[in-house]
Parts: C-alpha cells; sequence; structure tokens
C-alpha cells in the first residue's frame, strides 16, 4: 500500500509539473483521492477481502475486482465533497452524478487491473531485480510511445461531469509546462509529438522513482 500511494503521488506530480495536467491548486485534492484512497485505501480493501488469498486465486481476482472498483467510486465521492465544500456544485447534482459516471469507469478500472496483475504477478520471486523492473519499464514505455497517441480524445469523468454540470472554471496558468497537452514543441507531427511525450514521461517517472527508493532505501552498516 504504501508504495502505491507514493507511486500515484510521483504520477500526479509530474503530470502536473511536465504536462500541465492537474494543476498546482488542485494537487493535493488529486493526490488525495487518486493516491491516498485510489491507491492506498484501494489497497487496504483488497488485503481485507482477499484475507491473505493469492492475488492469481479466484478469491485474489474477485477481491482486486471489487476493492478496484470501489476506490474509483470512493475517490470520485471524495471529490464530490470538495466540490460541494468549495461552493461549485450541490450536493444533490454532485454526488449522483460523479457516482454515476464513475461507476461505469470503475469496471473498465477493474477489467485493466486485473489483466495488468494477472499479466505481472506470475513472475517468478526468484527472477533478478533486473529482469522484475524491466518488464514493467519496456511494457510502459511501449504503451507510452505506441497507445499514446492513440488515447481518447473524450473527456474524463470529472471533465464530463463539469462540463455537464457547469461548474469549471479557467485560470492563467502558474507556469508554462515543457511538454504540455502530451506534446513536445520540436516535433511537428501531432501523433509523433504525443508518441515521444508519452516516452519522455515515462522514463521520468522511472528515474525519479528509483531516485526516491534510494534516498528511502534502508542503510545497512557493516559491524
Amino acid at each position: 500500500m504504501p508504495m502505491g500511494v507514493l507511486a500515484m503521488t510521483l504520477v500526479i506530480v509530474i503530470q502536473s509539473l511536465l504536462f500541465a495536467d492537474g494543476g498546482l491548486s488542485v494537487m493535493g485534492v488529486n493526490i488525495m483521492s487518486m493516491a491516498i484512497i485510489g491507491a492506498g485505501l484501494g489497497g487496504g480493501l483488497f488485503e481485507l477481502l482477499s484475507m491473505g488469498a493469492a492475488i492469481r486465486s479466484r478469491r485474489g481476482m474477485a477481491a482486486l475486482a471489487v476493492a478496484s472498483w470501489l476506490s474509483v467510486v470512493l475517490a470520485s465521492s471524495f471529490v464530490s465533497a470538495m466540490l460541494v465544500i468549495d461552493g461549485a456544485s450541490k450536493a444533490g447534482a454532485a454526488f449522483p452524478a460523479m457516482f454515476n459516471v464513475h461507476a461505469i469507469i470503475g469496471i473498465g478500472e477493474a477489467i485493466l487491473t486485473m489483466a495488468i496483475v494477472w499479466a505481472f504477478a506470475p513472475v517468478p520471486t526468484s527472477a533478478s531485480s533486473r529482469r522484475s523492473v524491466a518488464m514493467p519499464l519496456v511494457t510502459a514505455i511501449v504503451v507510452g510511445g505506441l497507445l499514446g497517441p492513440f488515447a481518447c480524445g473524450y473527456p474524463d469523468g470529472l471533465e464530463w461531469v463539469a462540463d455537464r454540470l457547469a461548474f469549471v472554471k479557467h485560470a492563467a496558468p502558474a507556469f508554462v509546462a515543457p511538454m504540455s497537452d502530451y506534446s513536445v514543441n520540436f516535433v511537428s507531427n501531432e501523433m509523433l509529438s504525443t508518441a515521444v511525450a508519452g516516452v519522455a514521461g515515462v522514463i521520468i517517472t522511472f528515474v525519479v522513482a528509483w531516485a526516491v527508493g534510494l534516498a528511502f532505501k534502508p542503510q545497512t552498516s557493516l559491524a
């Protein structure tokens, strides 16, 4: 759980600083909803529901699916509460709208989570640390570089609700992100530009995560 929260926090920070996705003013809410509630509480729910069962067992996969769905719905409920507190929307409008759309999104999240875990969980525990790192890294680079340009252009759940309830507020950015809107200035082709930005984002995230991991790695001393 702690590593999931840390990983999600790093992704949120890098998305905001490099791609202008999320924004600095709402970073705290994003970290709370997606990292602490989504990854942290979601991981805790999985541990509770699986009751120690192997993750690739029938009970383990069922617990993973339910926990994944609940993590999305609970995170969206927290965002709904923040919208109500901020005065951007009424509780009677925000909560039903956010729940309806994220209940559907949660199904997709559950399916993707099960597929990803099923693909990577079988890696033997005796495998070298280099291989255990290389497989997810290479997969992420391939997804970011090859599939990134074909990402859906439709709004996400919050954007859809914001447009429907008309509480979107536009403001001047605090700074210009180097790869705003997942593109790079030196590549004119739109799809190639998105691919380059996707690969760069994966590599930068990996390097930052590696550096943070080294910083928190327990130091051993020789007696």
